[in-house]
């Protein structure tokens, strides 16, 4: 422009500053998360953006893909574009929360018409880390006074209980679900029937009386043991079939009942042997004990003068036995 006296004359003018990239946006559906979440960056187009967890220590250049986080973090970012300055640095908060453990829920005590039921963490842990929220009427249980566990539920008929554990500074575990099922009396007997052959003895166990079928379960053991509810000793109803005496000991569960009483039946095992043809043979190697216990050439079988196969370990009360050796040898032992 011109001066008064019409010379040109310079002013200055103001210059406008170079332009910020435009500030990124972090974007998370779960800034807090259990186990790992993701976040992405929307930034201006071009954009180069970079993103930290330390603080801006290092930083990592934004991959245009979701980045995964799976611990408690400040997540920074910014952006820049060339010819312009930085964006500012966005930040967003990230926290990892943790679930509480499961609980068990375990029967303590069954009785006719109750069950004392205890709850426990799956876990050991301290009587002070936790606390257990229960119902028994199907409902879920809500973290809450009314619902604290504070010791044995004794149940006196069947019922849902429903459990969880709150751990400190934890979220609340999973719900467990448990039909606790209150015997109502006692299971009726059994009756084991046997039919003797040569050589082989069939077994056949039943109830006493007749019960509806579906109503009720049969378990048995063969080795001595007391038979429990268990699958491993669940009777299918089929004959079973013997060729060693041994002993049989069976119990009936009606459904919503306590066991019935174990029956034992001893299983005998006839064989072609005949008692009148048997002789004594003081070089057999055969002998008997003053205990009653048979001495023999390894693989002999031991009967008794019915022809009956017997244990050959077994203590023998007094009485006449024959022993049959490998080689087919029969020879007559009397126990005093």
């Amino acid at each position: 422009m011109s001066a008064p006296d019409g010379s040109t004359e310079l002013w200055p003018i103001r210059l406008d500053a170079v332009r910020h990239t435009y500030d990124p946006e972090i974007i998370a559906d779960e800034p807090v998360f259990v186990g790992s979440t993701e976040f992405t960056v929307d930034s201006e187009l071009g954009a180069y953006v970079w993103w930290s967890t330390d603080g801006g220590a290092t930083w990592n250049e934004y991959p245009d893909a979701p980045v995964t986080i799976d611990r408690t973090c400040t997540v920074s970012v910014y952006a820049q574009l060339p010819g312009l300055s930085d964006s500012q640095t966005v930040t967003l908060d990230f926290t990892r929360e943790y679930v509480s453990g499961d609980v068990e829920i375990q029967a303590a005590a069954i009785g006719n018409g109750y069950v004392d039921v205890e709850i426990v963490p799956g876990e050991p842990m301290g009587d002070d880390d936790y606390r257990i929220y229960c119902t028994t009427d199907g409902t879920e249980p809500q973290v809450k006074a009314a619902h604290r566990y504070k010791g044995a539920l004794r149940l006196r008929s069947t019922a849902v209980v429903k459990a969880l554990m709150v751990e400190e500074g934890k979220r609340p575990g999973a719900v467990n679900a448990c039909e606790v099922i209150v015997p109502q009396g006692v299971s009726g007997a059994i009756k084991i029937h046997f039919k003797e052959g040569d050589g082989v003895t069939a077994v056949i166990i039943t109830p006493f009386y007749v019960i509806p079928q579906g109503s009720y379960s049969i378990y048995y053991t063969t080795d001595g043991s007391e038979p429990q509810a268990d699958p491993a000793m669940l009777y299918d109803g089929s004959a079973l079939m013997f060729s060693e005496p041994c002993t049989v000991k069976a119990m009936l569960v009606q459904d919503g009942m306590l066991p019935g009483e174990v029956l034992s039946q001893a299983i005998r095992i006839l064989t072609g042997i005949s008692a009148p043809g048997s002789d004594s043979d003081p070089s057999s190697e055969v002998a008997c004990s003053p205990e009653g216990m048979i001495t023999a050439p390894e693989g002999s079988r031991l009967y008794d003068m019915a022809g009956r196969l017997l244990d050959i370990n077994a203590t023998l009360r007094k009485g006449v036995y024959i022993v049959v050796t490998p080689d087919g040898k029969a020879v007559k032992i009397l126990v005093r």
